[in-house]
């Protein structure tokens, strides 16, 4: 044991010995030197602000000095002192066209691209913004039905063989759960669409089922158009317990109208969602592409026969855009 004992302090002896003896001529066995001038050359061009939330700027990298540039990109800070890439409020990573979003309005920001190597990270010149008043998202088309009646706003098309269609039923007598003792969906009006059917005691699918509820957005003026759909299925519980059905439906847009099966195939296809247990019966929203700003637009809820769905039921539906302030 004693001859152990005094091995491994003979070890520790020698070790201490040779740090100790380090010196600044001498190579640390724990440092390695790099020199921060070899770090990438990298600049902002470009910077500007939008909708009193957003800051644009283009990320160049002028020299890599001969290495491999790991990372790149800006950050961003109302702290100047706060600007390095462990501080900064946000980074934004990559090369070219880069955007800071969520930011606050009416405020002054600093930023600076930056790039990473392995000597070391190398900044760009400061740049200070100020961001501009809040642009104020606006609902151009909202219809709830828990009071209002779709049909006024709404246009339905069946371009299958469903001989159903889109109906709005008023569901606190049609679908009531005994042991909640009451309508597991709310005393709603429902906009719904079945590709199943029970008539004379039988019961089948319409594997043609095709049909497609359209609205009208007018985004004249507006920006980052966007678009709300509250959705449910059939098999949400607790009216089922089992595996359940979760309907799927396309959220579609054009900007001419879509009154074929034809012009529905060739519109845009936003989103192809399953409703499921988080999103039943809530708000989820799609942002719509940039080529809607602006524009008046054709929207369609689009509703197909599936073989695991039952049927889709709607709830809300609205349309939004930014609008800038108004001095």
């Amino acid at each position: 044991m004693k001859k152990y004992l005094s091995k491994y302090m003979f070890l520790l002896a020698t070790a201490i010995l040779l740090f100790a003896c380090e010196d600044e001529n001498t190579p640390s066995l724990t440092h390695i030197d790099r020199d921060a001038s070899k770090a990438p050359v990298t600049s902002l061009s470009n910077v500007s602000t939008m909708y009193g939330q957003d800051i644009y700027v283009t990320v160049s990298v002028n020299d890599t000095q001969g290495l491999d540039v790991m990372q790149s990109g800006a950050i961003l800070s109302t702290d100047q002192t706060m600007l390095n890439v462990t501080q900064a409020a946000q980074r934004v990573v990559g090369e070219g066209a880069l955007t800071f979003s969520g930011l606050n309005p009416q405020t002054t920001y600093y930023l600076c691209s930056y790039g990473i190597n392995s000597e070391g990270v190398g900044y760009g010149e400061v740049q200070q913004i100020v961001t501009g008043k809040a642009w104020e998202r606006v609902p151009i088309f909202k219809e709830d039905f828990t009071t209002t009646n779709f049909v006024s706003n709404f246009y339905a098309f069946q371009f299958g063989d469903s001989p159903r269609g889109w109906i709005a039923t008023f569901l606190d007598g049609n679908f009531y759960d005994s042991a909640a003792q009451a309508n597991p969906f709310g005393t709603a009006e429902y906009v719904f669409c079945s590709e199943s059917y029970s008539v004379f005691g039988s019961e089948g699918y319409i594997t043609g089922a095709d049909n497609l509820l359209e609205f009208v957005a007018d985004f004249t003026d507006g920006l980052r158009p966007q678009v709300t759909i509250a959705a449910s299925s059939f098999g949400d519980a607790p009216l089922n317990t089992g595996s359940g059905y979760w309907d799927k439906y396309y959220l579609i847009a054009s900007l001419d109208p879509i009154t074929t099966v034809e012009e529905a195939d060739a519109a845009d296809v936003i989103a192809s969602p399953t409703v499921s247990a988080a999103t039943s019966a809530k708000n989820v929203t799609f942002d719509l592409p940039d080529k809607y700003a602006g524009q008046v637009a054709y929207i369609g809820i689009r509703h197909l026969y599936e073989e695991d769905g039952y049927m889709l039921m709607i709830t809300y539906v609205d349309a939004s855009a930014l609008y800038e302030p108004i001095d």
